[in-house]
């Protein structure tokens, strides 16, 4: 995509929010303080301090970079993958992009830290998935050796990690052994070829992958179905909340299910259903999601 756009609706309305003409394929937000932003391509890492309204090109420059990560503590340090003085490398500033240094690992297409709790932790994804310990210094390989284009960290137990390739594959010991989870993510020739990951903040075993289409797993990736329009409260993420669904929430509610049978239905992340949330899915019902 060439330069940035922002939607202040929920992805309702967008409009261009500079870097005009310049390739990005990859943004973060910095968490504190707000409205800053790195955006990330070609010809290298560029900075916002006011949400997008203006830019200014960081200290990597005459870069293609194709994947940023931040850590979620300070001091403000961020990681880039891509191609940059003449080699392919993982870039480390310790400074708000000001300054960077190569800290090894070639060719990389996806970069992922753990959480605030383990921010020394850093995967890489290229061919294969590479771990960091200790911000970069140092890397060894993992269990996963087919490309991979993009990664995710299950925010509630960063143990599990998501690799998104030639399909999906799961870890559920911090990248020491990988298993394929496919199942109804497949195209007459195998499995879908899968560019972009995302995991429900809220609810963590939904994941959404992209790249021939949009597929969406409500189970932890176990299975995947074709992606339709989102609707609160739809268990099962077939685009409609049915009576059945509805009758979950209840016993949800009540305690005698537990939330993970419906994790999308807590709305506001607070870990429990609300009369407020059984009545916007009553509604979903009745106006088939509209």
């Amino acid at each position: 995509m060439e330069g940035v756009f922002k939607s202040t609706d929920g992805g309702g309305t967008w409009s261009a929010a500079g870097l005009t003409g310049a390739y990005i394929p990859a943004l973060v937000l910095d968490p504190t303080p707000p409205g800053t932003i790195y955006a990330a391509g070609y010809p290298g890492v560029f900075k916002s301090t006011d949400g997008g309204g203006t830019w200014e090109t960081t200290g990597l420059t005459e870069a293609y970079i194709s994947a940023l990560a931040i850590d979620p503590g300070p001091p403000r340090t961020i990681y880039a993958a891509g191609y940059a003085a003449g080699s392919f490398s993982v870039f480390k500033s310790t400074d708000g992009g000001m300054t960077w240094s190569a800290v090894g690992v070639a060719a990389v297409y996806a970069l992922a830290i753990t959480d605030q709790t383990m921010p020394t932790t850093l995967y890489a994804g290229g061919d294969g998935v590479f771990k960091s310990t200790d911000s970069g210094n140092t890397w060894s390989a993992t269990g996963l050796t087919e490309f991979v284009s993009d990664l995710a960290i299950d925010p509630k137990t960063p143990s599990t990690l998501y690799a998104g390739g030639d399909g999906v594959f799961k870890s559920t010991d911090s990248g020491n052994t990988w298993s394929a989870v496919n199942a109804g993510l497949s195209r007459a020739y195998g499995a879908a070829d899968v560019e972009a990951l995302v995991i429900d903040p809220t609810a963590p075993r939904t994941i959404y992958a992209g790249g021939d289409g949009v597929f969406k797993s409500t189970d932890g990736g176990m299975t995947w179905r074709v992606a339709k329009p989102h609707c609160d409260s739809d268990c099962d993420g077939d685009g409609k909340v049915t009576v059945g669904e509805l009758i979950m929430m209840v016993d949800i509610a009540l305690g005698t299910m537990p939330l993970a049978a419906c994790e999308v239905a807590d709305m506001n992340g607070d870990q429990r259903i609300t009369i407020d949330e059984i009545l916007t899915a009553v509604n979903n019902a009745l106006n088939d999601c509209q």
